[in-house]
């Protein structure tokens, strides 16, 4: 079933629930070195959507519940200066019925939303009209 887009009363701002899944640990189940019970993943309810970002980011909470593994730090500017933050692979998406695998950002000092959560890739949007 897919599930709907929400869209808040506050112009700009769309919620939906999404999965997001260990990639690697689907690998593993595939390759029958783990169960296909032991793959990670959560499903998070109002999520909040930044349709401009091209990144997806998650809490370190989140992160540290899939079990995914770290893939560089890259330098970002903030409205503190620049700072360092954290890149991780392997997070599957699961949205509106579509899905597609990602890198993902660590959003600082967890933040309690889960937002800016879109990639604008082609292949993701295929489908949507």
């Amino acid at each position: 079933m897919v599930e709907p887009v929400i869209i808040a009363e506050d112009m700009g701002k769309i919620y939906t629930t999404i999965t997001v899944i260990n990639r690697a640990d689907q690998i593993r189940a595939e390759d029958g070195i783990i169960a296909p019970e032991q793959i990670r993943s959560l499903t998070l309810e109002n999520v909040l959507v930044d349709t401009g970002a091209t990144t997806l980011c998650l809490v370190p909470e989140v992160i540290s519940r899939l079990g995914l593994q770290l893939l560089k730090e890259v330098d970002v500017a903030t409205a503190k200066g620049i700072g360092k933050a954290r890149i991780f692979r392997d997070a599957t998406l699961i949205i509106a019925g579509r899905e597609g695998t990602f890198e993902c950002l660590e959003l600082p000092g967890g933040q309690n939303n889960l937002s800016k959560i879109w990639v604008k890739t082609p292949s993701f949007y295929d489908g949507f009209s």
